[in-house]
C-alpha cells in the first residue's frame, strides 16, 4: 500500500510547477474590433488538477468472521477544462467543460474498485463495466445561457448541473453530475426563485447521461417500457431578508408518474460570539402506489436540526436527525430509486460512511474543528463522531418484527491545508480519516437496509486550480 500513497505525495509536490497563465491581447481597431475583443476579456478558461488516494477495508461481509479485508484501493487523477462566456449583447452566452479521469494505482482483485466514482464506472447508469473502471474524458457542461428582467432572471438549456434547493441537485466527484434540461432562477428583492426540469442525467463517474429508471441499475431493462420515467422537475422558493437573520425555503418536485419530493428549511442567524446558527430542515417524499413500482407505504421523510457556532479560530457543529421510510426501509435524498440515475439536495452529508437513514432511525452528529492561519495559507484540524440507534428491518416491503433495532456510529478525523500564495495559491490537500462500526456486525452487511459492515476508510485529495 506505501507505495500507492508515493503516488500521492509526489503528485501534490509536481504542482507547485503549475501556475496560473493570464494573457491581455488587446489592440486597438474600429468599433467592431473593440466590440469583439471587450466581450473576450470577460470570457474566463479555467482548469483544475485534482488527485484521489483512497483505501477502505471492510469487515467480512458475511458475519462469520471479525477479520478486515480491502474493499476499494485506488488513486485517481482528473483534469478539467471549464469555459464560461462573457454576455452577448448583454443577454446571451455559453458554458462548456469538460474532464479527464486516469486510475493511476489500481487493484483489480477488488470488485468495488469499479464503484471508485472518480475514474468512470461504464459508458452510462445501468450500462457498468463488469470488471473494472475505465479512463476517459467526459463533457459536464454545454449550455446555452440567457439573461433578462434587469439580470434579474436567468435561463440555462442543455447540459449542465442543476439545482433546485432540496429538491434536485448533482452527484459530486471532483466534477459535478450533468442534467439534459433546462433551468430558471428568479431573484427580485428579498426572494429566489428555482424551477428545473431535466429527461436524463449523469452522475461524474459515467462518460454519457441516461433516461430516469423506476428500478435499480441491477434490475432487469431498467430503462426499457414502462420502467423508464419520462422526466423529473422541482421547484424551490427560497425567502431571505436583506438582514439575513432568517431565511426560509420551500420546494416541491415531480418524477413523472413515480415519486413526488417536498422540501421546508427554516434557518436563524444569532448575533452570538462570531455567529450562531440554528436551522430546522425537512424531506418528504411518496411514491405512486403502483404494486409494481411501489417505494415507500405512505410519506417518508428525514427532519432534523443544526446548530453551527464560529468563535475565534473554532467551529462547532451538531446536529439531530431522524428518519421514516416504511416499505423500502431506507430514505432516498431523491427523485428516483437507482443511486446516481438523479440526486436529490440533502444537506446531511457527515462524512463518516453511513448515510443514516435506515427506517426508525435516530442519528446525532458532533464535530469540532480548528483553524490555523501560516504565512501562505492555512491549516484546519477536526475530529467528529456520529451515533445512530433505533433502525428497523423491512424486507420485501415488510418490517421484520422480530428483529432488534439497528445500531451503528463512527468517528471522523480530518487534516487538511489550502494554499492562499504563490505558485499554488488556491491549491488544497485534504487527509479524512473514518472508524465505521456496524453494532451488529455478526448479521452481515445490509442486514439493515444501508447499514453495511464495519469499515476503516482513509481519503487524501490533492487540488490545484488553473486559471488562462
Amino acid at each position: 500500500m506505501s507505495r500507492y500513497w508515493c503516488v500521492s505525495w509526489l503528485a501534490f509536490g509536481a504542482l507547485y510547477f503549475c501556475g496560473a497563465v493570464q494573457a491581455d491581447n488587446r489592440s486597438s481597431g474600429d468599433e467592431d474590433e473593440e466590440f469583439w475583443l471587450e466581450l473576450a476579456e470577460k470570457h474566463t478558461l479555467v482548469g483544475q488538477l485534482a488527485h484521489m488516494q483512497r483505501y477502505r477495508q471492510r469487515r467480512d461481509e458475511s458475519g462469520q468472521t471479525s477479520s478486515y479485508q480491502d474493499d476499494l484501493n485506488h488513486g485517481t487523477l482528473q483534469t478539467a477544462l471549464s469555459f464560461k462566456s462573457g454576455w452577448l449583447f448583454d443577454w446571451i452566452g455559453f458554458n462548456a467543460s469538460a474532464f479527464a479521469a486516469a486510475d493511476i494505482t489500481y487493484d483489480d482483485d477488488l470488485p468495488r474498485n469499479i464503484e471508485n466514482e472518480f475514474s468512470f464506472a461504464g459508458n452510462k447508469w445501468g450500462q457498468e463495466n463488469g470488471q473494472s473502471a475505465e479512463n476517459g474524458v467526459s463533457i459536464s457542461r454545454a449550455v446555452l445561457k440567457v439573461r433578462a428582467d434587469h439580470r434579474l432572471a436567468r435561463i440555462k438549456i442543455g447540459y449542465a448541473p442543476m439545482h433546485v434547493p432540496g429538491i434536485l441537485g448533482v452527484n459530486w466527484s471532483f466534477q459535478p453530475g450533468t442534467y439534459r434540461g433546462l433551468q430558471f432562477k428568479y431573484v427580485p428583492k428579498h426572494w429566489t426563485v428555482t424551477y428545473a426540469w431535466a429527461d436524463q442525467y449523469k452522475a461524474p463517474w459515467y462518460k454519457q447521461t441516461q433516461y430516469f429508471s423506476k428500478l435499480n441499475a441491477w434490475d432487469t431493462k431498467p430503462i426499457g417500457g414502462s420502467n423508464r420515467i419520462d422526466y423529473i422537475h422541482g421547484l424551490g422558493v427560497t425567502y431571505h431578508p436583506d438582514h439575513q437573520s432568517f431565511n426560509l425555503q420551500l420546494g416541491i418536485g415531480e418524477a413523472k408518474d413515480y415519486m413526488r419530493a417536498y422540501h421546508l428549511k427554516a434557518s436563524w442567524q444569532l448575533d452570538w460570539q462570531d455567529g450562531l446558527s440554528l436551522a430546522y430542515l425537512f424531506y418528504g417524499s411518496e411514491s405512486d402506489n403502483d404494486p409494481g413500482y411501489r417505494v415507500y407505504n405512505g410519506l417518508a421523510w428525514q427532519q432534523g436540526v443544526r446548530a453551527q457556532l464560529l468563535s475565534g479560530r473554532w467551529q462547532f457543529r451538531a446536529e439531530l436527525l431522524a428518519t421514516k421510510a416504511e416499505g423500502l426501509g431506507t430514505y432516498l435524498p431523491r427523485l428516483t430509486r437507482g443511486y446516481a440515475n438523479s440526486q436529490g439536495s440533502n444537506e446531511y452529508w457527515w462524512d463518516s460512511r453511513s448515510d443514516w437513514n435506515n427506517d426508525g432511525e435516530t442519528a446525532l452528529f458532533t464535530g469540532a474543528w480548528y483553524r490555523l492561519p501560516t504565512a501562505s495559507g492555512e491549516w484546519r484540524l477536526g475530529a467528529s463522531a456520529a451515533y445512530g440507534w433505533g433502525s428497523t428491518r423491512w424486507v420485501d416491503g415488510e418490517q421484520d418484527q422480530s428483529a432488534s433495532t439497528g445500531e451503528e456510529s463512527a468517528w471522523n478525523l480530518d487534516l487538511a491545508y489550502s494554499v492562499s500564495q504563490g505558485w499554488l495559491a488556491g491549491g488544497s490537500i485534504n487527509l479524512h480519516y473514518t472508524d465505521y462500526r456496524n453494532h451488529q456486525d455478526r448479521l452481515g452487511s445490509f442486514y439493515y437496509a444501508n447499514m453495511f459492515t464495519s469499515e476503516k476508510d482513509i481519503k487524501l485529495t490533492v487540488s490545484k486550480p488553473l486559471a488562462f
